[in-house]
């Protein structure tokens, strides 16, 4: 095969695939280990779809940053069709169905509205595939910039002026990143670097704060420790 695939992105799959309780079983004891494994090397089959130069790609393929950001970005993305029909076939050798765990589920578009037409969120695009955008050609990041704009503003029907760089690091998008999100007309865009929001700050590039569902009195501690109250 292409890659020896690590038993975390095994479980990382076949969890995005089956749920989190047949992973959570082989963990307890409750599912034989070799029923994971047999799981993991369907999806091993992979390999032949993805490329017939099987014997030039490196052992542990998918170890390596930059050819694991290569499969995430490029291969993944044209091959879908073709993993959700070997996943459909996973699923059915489990006998499971494929449905999302009700603690992980996204919003439906009636949610999105619903959440807008409360007045009390800004809803933001984010990327349409949460991507490191600053590891993809720059027509990559166009697209996911723009087309992650015009799919909220269908939903909503209205503007969508706000914008969250994908994991937010100062690694993780460039400044030609910054101007295309000007360009694609948004009015602002958060990073994910600590700051607070004061005149002469970059409007494209805000820093925040991470919040956790924190108890009430842990989150004003750290309020006034980062406003300095």
């Amino acid at each position: 095969m292409i890659w020896e695939i690590p038993i975390a992105l095994h479980e990382l799959i076949i969890e995005r695939a089956l749920g989190l309780s047949m992973v959570e079983k082989s963990r307890s004891g409750g599912l034989p280990r070799e029923s994971l494994a047999k799981a993991a090397s369907a999806l091993a089959e992979l390999s032949g779809i993805f490329t017939a130069s099987r014997e030039n790609i490196k052992h542990r393929y998918l170890d390596d940053p930059n050819s694991r950001a290569a499969y995430l970005l490029y291969f993944l993305p044209s091959n879908i069709p073709k993993i959700w029909y070997v996943l459909d076939e996973l699923l059915a050798w489990a006998g499971a169905e494929s449905v999302s765990r009700p603690t992980h589920r996204t919003l439906s578009p009636d949610e999105v509205v619903c959440l807008a037409d409360g007045n009390l969120v800004e809803i933001g695009a984010h990327a349409v595939t949460h991507p490191v955008l600053s590891g993809m050609p720059a027509g990559l990041q166009r697209t996911e910039i723009r087309q992650s704009k015009t799919w909220l503003e269908e939903i909503l029907g209205r503007g969508v002026s706000s914008f969250a760089y994908p994991f937010g690091t100062r690694s993780s998008y460039t400044q030609e990143t910054v101007g295309m999100v000007r360009e694609a007309g948004f009015m602002s865009a958060c990073s994910n670097f600590r700051g607070l929001v004061q005149n002469g700050v970059n409007p494209y590039e805000l820093p925040r704060y991470l919040v956790r569902n924190w108890p009430g009195e842990d989150f004003a501690h750290r309020l006034r420790e980062w406003l300095s109250i």
